[in-house]
This record gives structure tokens, C-alpha cells and sequence, in this order.
């Protein structure tokens, strides 16, 4: 859970961000989060190439909060991490019942967390927009992290 933590993190946090796209591992460890070298791999390939995805991880944190910080609960940077490294799960966060989906996916949430997360999905404009900034930047994702996977496998 660590590196989905930490990537759902990085959607809010612009520092985050500077410091994993100067040293993803470090900046790992001097937040605390343990990572191995699968981890380490796909934390490289994600934010070796800031250029390329800065402007989606961008767009998600311009979606779902106007002006850092923005202090989400950790469980609802977990949601956001996974679902952003899996698309079933992703399509599922705005299917008819998110928080049932999330529950029968083993999440443990908080009340708070579902709080967070209803409000992000709850329909109209705004969600379709957040939608859309998800699915830009799991797609960037996905595509600079496939050899790491094919290695990990």
C-alpha cells in the first residue's frame, strides 16, 4: 500500500511531486514509506520524466482541490492511488455504489473517508472533470510503468 499511498499523494502535493521527480526513493524513505524494488521501479519509471506527466498529475490536483494544501485523509490518497494503477478500480469509483465497491475490494475506510470520497464523486460537471483527469493520468501511468511490471512478473 505504500507506493499507492504515495502516488495518490503526489496527485495533491506539488512538493511531493518536486521531490520524486528529483529522487524517487529517497524521497520515499524521508517520508517513511518503505518501498522494495518492484516499488522503487515503477516510482522511477512514473516520475523519471516530469514533463510528461506533470501536467495530468496537475490536472487531478486542480480537480479535486483549487488551493494546496490539500488535506485529503490517507484512505482517500490510497483510493485514489489504486485507482490509479487500476482501471477496473477506477471505473468502479464512479459506477452506482463507490463506497459498497471499495468495501467489497477489502479498503478499510473511515468515515471521514467515505465523507471525501462521496463528496469527489457525487455526480455533475465537477465529477466528469475529476473523471477525466484520472483517466489522462492512469493512462500516463500505465504507459511508462509496463516493463517494470513485465520484469516484476
Amino acid at each position: 500500500m505504500n507506493l499507492i499511498s504515495m502516488i495518490g499523494a503526489a496527485c495533491l502535493d506539488p512538493i511531493l511531486r518536486k521531490k520524486l521527480y528529483e529522487n524517487p526513493v529517497n524521497t520515499a524513505h524521508t517520508y517513511g514509506f518503505y518501498v522494495d524494488d518492484v516499488d522503487a521501479d515503477i516510482l522511477k519509471a512514473i516520475f523519471a520524466k516530469s514533463a510528461e506527466i506533470e501536467m495530468e498529475f496537475l490536472n487531478v490536483q486542480n480537480r479535486i482541490c483549487h488551493r494546496p494544501p490539500c488535506l485529503l485523509p490517507p484512505g482517500s490518497l490510497t483510493v485514489i492511488g489504486a485507482a490509479l494503477l487500476n482501471k477496473p478500480l477506477l471505473d468502479e469509483l464512479f459506477g452506482r455504489d463507490p463506497i459498497q465497491s471499495l468495501n467489497n475490494r477489502g479498503f478499510s475506510l473511515t468515515f471521514t473517508d467515505r465523507y471525501v470520497l462521496t463528496a469527489l464523486i457525487s455526480g455533475g460537471e465537477k465529477e466528469a472533470e475529476l473523471k477525466q483527469a484520472l483517466e489522462a493520468l492512469h493512462k500516463k501511468i500505465s504507459s511508462l510503468i509496463p516493463t517494470v511490471m513485465k520484469k516484476a512478473a
